[in-house]
């Protein structure tokens, strides 16, 4: 840098106060906020899911028989993910997948009945996107 151009910014350092530095801070922090305010006024996530319809179906029915067995619940989810709960009471009942997302064919296994009654076990599937959650009954005979 030349000569002069030292000179010049001396002169402006000279001259700027403490007053004149927060009036630069302030309208620099103005100008930051309003270039974010409107960087992010249209800006839409292409990636972004959205919920789709979501349903819960047995493939021939909800009832196993006593000997123990698998029955088939088809999960139609779309682009919706899901996961399972089973009371913690009904060990006899599983279930080859406990979370997921999109459509699948659920496997619902039971053991075999060795007591002497009916046995039966309520199955909640929970989709996200806060869609209200479907319940499923498996009855197994004794």
């Amino acid at each position: 840098m030349g000569t002069k151009s030292w000179l010049v910014i001396f002169i402006f350092l000279k001259h700027l106060t403490i007053t004149n530095m927060l009036t630069y801070a302030k309208i620099f922090f103005i100008a930051i906020v309003c270039i974010a305010f409107t960087a992010c006024d249209n800006w839409v996530d292409p990636n972004i899911p959205v919920s789709t319809p979501f349903s819960v179906s047995f493939e021939g029915g909800n009832t196993i028989d006593a000997a123990g067995g698998t029955l088939n619940v088809t999960i139609t989810a779309g682009t919706n993910g899901w996961w399972i709960e089973i009371p913690s009471e009904s060990t006899w009942c599983t279930v080859d997948r406990m979370l997921g997302s999109g459509d699948r064919v659920l496997v619902v296994r039971a053991t075999v009945n060795e007591t002497d009654a009916d046995r039966q076990v309520v199955i909640t599937i929970n989709p996200t996107f806060n869609l209200p959650p479907q319940t499923i009954t498996i009855m197994q005979g004794k």
